[in-house]
C-alpha cells in the first residue's frame, strides 16, 4: 500500500503543476479582457454598453484627413445600436484627454456635442444638420470642431454615444460638454465609445 501511495503521489504532482499553470494563464487572460473593455470610455462604469461604429473610421484606426482641419473638416457618419427600450434620447460627444506630466495635470478638450437626439434615430449622416441640439465646442462655437492639435504627433480621440432616460432641459443654449455631463448624471442608461487617432505630422509634411 505504501508503494502504491508513493507512486500515486509522484504521478499527481505534475498534474497539480499543470492545473496551477492553466489557472494562472486563464486569470491573466480574463484580466486583460476586462481592462480592454474599461478603457473604451471615460466613464462607462455601471452603464450598459452601446455599439458605436463609423464607416470611415474603425476602432483604434487613424482618422481620415477629410474629418480634420487640414482636410474638408466634415463630421463623420456615425451608427449605434444596443440601446435599452426605455431610452428617450441620445447624445454624442467627441473629446480628447490631454495629460501634462510636467504640470502634473490633465484636462479634456471637446470637439463636438449634440444632445436631445430623438430616440428613434440610431445614426447620423456625414455633415449632419438639424438633428438634435448642438452644444458648444472648445472653440466657443456650435457644431463640429474638426480635429487639430498645436503639437506635432499622434493624438488619441474618442467618440462617445450616450443613451439617456429623458431629454435634457437647459435655461440657455450655450451648453458645453461639461454642462452636458453634469446635467446627464443619473440619466445615462448606456454608452459606447469609438477610439481612434490622428497623426497631424503627416498632414504638416504634405503642406510644406
Amino acid at each position: 500500500m505504501r508503494l502504491f501511495s508513493s507512486y500515486s503521489s509522484r504521478l499527481c504532482r505534475p498534474c497539480s503543476l499543470i492545473l496551477a499553470a492553466l489557472l494562472v494563464a486563464m486569470s491573466g487572460c480574463e484580466s486583460q479582457s476586462t481592462s480592454a473593455t474599461r478603457s473604451t470610455s471615460e466613464a462607462a462604469a455601471g452603464h450598459a454598453p452601446l455599439t458605436v461604429s463609423c464607416p470611415a473610421i474603425s476602432q483604434n484606426s487613424e482618422c481620415p484627413r477629410e474629418f480634420t482641419s487640414t482636410g474638408a473638416g466634415s463630421s463623420p457618419e456615425i451608427h449605434w445600436s444596443g440601446a435599452p427600450p426605455e431610452t428617450k434620447s441620445f447624445a454624442i460627444s467627441l473629446w480628447r484627454r490631454y495629460d501634462d506630466p510636467s504640470a502634473d495635470a490633465a484636462w479634456t478638450s471637446s470637439y463636438w456635442l449634440i444632445y436631445n437626439i430623438p430616440a428613434d434615430i440610431t445614426s447620423l449622416p456625414k455633415d449632419v444638420q438639424d438633428i438634435g441640439v448642438e452644444g458648444y465646442n472648445d472653440s466657443g462655437k456650435k457644431g463640429y470642431y474638426s480635429l487639430r492639435s498645436k503639437k506635432v504627433g499622434v493624438g488619441q480621440y474618442h467618440l462617445t454615444v450616450y443613451a439617456l432616460s429623458d431629454e435634457l432641459a437647459f435655461s440657455s443654449d450655450m451648453q458645453t460638454r461639461r454642462d452636458f455631463l453634469n446635467a446627464a448624471k443619473g440619466m445615462i442608461l448606456a454608452e459606447g465609445t469609438l477610439d481612434f487617432h490622428y497623426d497631424n505630422s503627416k498632414a504638416k509634411l504634405t503642406q510644406k
